[in-house]
């Protein structure tokens, strides 16, 4: 910027001269090189200030919690009423930035002016956006003793306020958001802002910008700590009371912390469609700054993501997104790194879910659609995750592969095994239960397994194409499918032809439980998994122990839990019917 030359005429003889001309220069910055400071003393954080990519530039966050309950407490109160029912729309509006007081100032990314020593005459000064869109979407505050004093643009600074310096501190209404995302708001916002601070000294001016942009709002992946897992309370189903207290009994057996925490409001069991825990975070002075921010199902009217909001949000929020998400973990290919992670999203071939815009607009985490449309819930889960592993890599796929359970099969048959009974669980199914031998005489079982295995093969060469993957990054553990148009074991004996695999109305689902959904304790090197329920020889599940081996390759131990009443027969597992809570402190910039 052109430093402004300011000469005071003084009406005095020259022996009596004027004081010297005053350099006034206008000097506003964030923290540009992402270390957790504003440098005003040096020089660091003015390299290209006003401008913006993944690598640099000043970030901020959406401060849009609920830090005091105010607004949880306050729909508490009305709970149940019809006439005073608060709609979920105004939850989600209500937040700690929906008005102008500072709750949580924790939050705040610092903005610094550099002092101007020694003005004189008549001299004030600003902070303004000047774009309304930006305008609106963010908070400016000023930093007085021990409060924090909202700022708008028309707010003028003092000459002393102007010397000493300005501590302003700056956050978010709300997130990046795609055009017509918020009927409210429909306008789009990238997330950026060009902050500006005046100097004016008499009819002189002097003006500087900084440019900043809201942090993403990111999911999270399997090499993120797990802190607390979350499940369904209901209590009035007794096989899923079995399976949430067999739940907590593993997760305070392998070290968790924290207690598994039941929605006793609710009796909705798939925790893990209505909400997908996220998380926004900065640089700070000690480290990361983090924000949780619980991502909803849009358009999903269940009470699950409601209850969430209101016994569950605290400092964070509840964006309204959603369901069929999973996170690829950090990963770096043809040049181009994913530092947090990259989403993957099932993708129908009907409609394009409306989430997908909103997560584009963060763009650090870029979807990847998977084809899902033979899927019965279309989601990625039901054939597909990603674990810790110890490899350069740091992870792996791990694949539902049919072919591989039909080979199993096989093999036991060929020892002698064909007469044990294909599913060891008796006792709670009543219809027949094929052999070994019975199942792999079933021609249309092998048609429908291959096809599933085609499908999958489809999904493999995508992530092979897109992330790199090779077969070594691949880990194959056995699945049978069958069709969901007829329920239970007769599905089995219902003959499929050809001409149906191709129907869009047909779908597959899981015969066996599926092992694959399942609960990944990072930190604590297991994994929950659903109790397959394979043939048992020898006193051993031969499915159950293959998964197990499988697991251990890559340093993960196996918990297996009976899901087949609580899940199974809704068409989940253990995945759909938990979610967890993980470690935000991880660096996305």
């Amino acid at each position: 910027m052109r430093p402004l030359h300011l000469l005071v005429l003084c009406n005095l003889p020259l022996a009596l001269a004027c004081p010297p001309k005053l350099h006034v220069k206008a000097d506003i910055r964030a923290d540009t090189n992402r270390d957790g400071r504003v440098d005003i003393d040096g020089l660091s954080d003015t390299v290209d200030k006003t401008r913006w990519n993944e690598t640099h530039g000043a970030i901020f966050l959406p401060n849009i919690g609920d830090t005091d309950r105010r607004c949880s407490r306050l729909a508490l109160m009305f709970e149940g009423l019809d006439d005073t029912d608060i709609l979920d729309e105004d939850l989600d509006d209500c937040h700690d930035a929906s008005d102008n007081t500072q709750r949580s100032p924790e939050y705040l990314a610092p903005l610094k002016t550099v002092p101007i020593p020694a003005l004189v005459g008549n001299v004030n000064g600003s902070v303004t956006v000047s774009n309304a869109t930006q305008r609106d979407a963010v908070r400016i505050f000023q930093k007085q003793g021990n409060d924090w004093v909202y700022i708008d643009n028309n707010h003028i600074f003092s000459r002393r306020e102007l010397e000493v310096g300005l501590d302003l501190g700056i956050d978010a209404r709300y997130t990046r958001r795609p055009e017509t995302w918020d009927t409210k708001r429909p306008e789009s916002w990238d997330g950026r802002v060009t902050v500006c601070f005046t100097v004016q000294v008499g009819d002189t001016k002097s003006s500087d910008t900084v440019m900043l942009r809201v942090a993403p709002v990111l999911t999270h992946h399997h090499l993120q700590k797990v802190e607390q897992v979350l499940a369904s309370g209901e209590d009035r189903n007794h096989y899923l009371v079995n399976f949430t207290n067999t739940l907590a009994s593993i997760t305070k057996a392998t070290g968790l912390k924290k207690d598994l925490y039941l929605f006793k409001e609710l009796s909705d069991r798939w925790i893990q469609d209505f909400v997908e825990p996220g998380y926004a975070s900065m640089p700070g002075p000690n480290g990361t700054v983090s924000i949780r921010i619980m991502i909803r199902c849009p358009g999903d009217e269940r009470q699950g993501g409601r209850h969430l909001f209101l016994y569950f949000r605290k400092a964070g929020s509840n964006v309204d997104a959603g369901g069929n998400i999973e996170s690829i973990p950090p990963y770096t290919f043809n040049g181009k790194t994913w530092p947090a992670g990259r989403l993957i999203h099932g993708d129908d071939d009907i409609d394009r879910h409306h989430i997908l815009s909103y997560l584009e607009a963060q763009e650090s985490q870029k979807p990847l659609l998977l084809d899902t449309s033979w899927l019965p819930v279309g989601h990625v889960d039901e054939f597909l995750q990603f674990i810790p592993a110890k490899n350069d890599r740091g992870w792996v796929a791990v694949i539902s592969d049919p072919r591989l359970a039909i080979r199993i099969l096989e093999d036991k048959q060929k020892a002698g095994h064909g007469s044990t009974p294909a599913l060891s669980r008796k006792d709670d199914i009543d219809s027949f239960i094929p052999t070994i031998d019975q199942l792999l005489c079933m021609t249309h079982l092998r048609n429908l397994n291959e096809w599933a295995a085609q499908r999958i093969d489809g999904n493999i060469k995508i992530l092979k194409r897109e992330v790199g993957l090779t077969d070594e990054d691949i880990v194959r553990i056995p699945v049978l499918f069958n069709a969901t148009q007829v329920s239970g074991i007769a599905a089995l004996f219902a003959e499929t032809h050809e001409s149906e695999l191709q129907g869009s109305n047909f779908k597959l689902g899981a015969f066996y439980p599926a092992v694959v959904n399942n609960l990944v304790l990072t930190g604590y090197n297991t994994c929950v998994a659903p109790y397959p329920w394979g043939p048992v020889i020898d006193g051993k599940d031969v499915f159950g122990e293959e998964i197990r081996k499988t697991y251990a390759k890559v340093g993960m131990k196996i918990k297996f839990i009976d899901v087949w009443k609580s899940h199974h027969v809704e068409m989940g597992a253990v995945h759909c019917g938990t979610n967890s809570i993980r470690d935000m402190s991880a660096r996305w910039w």
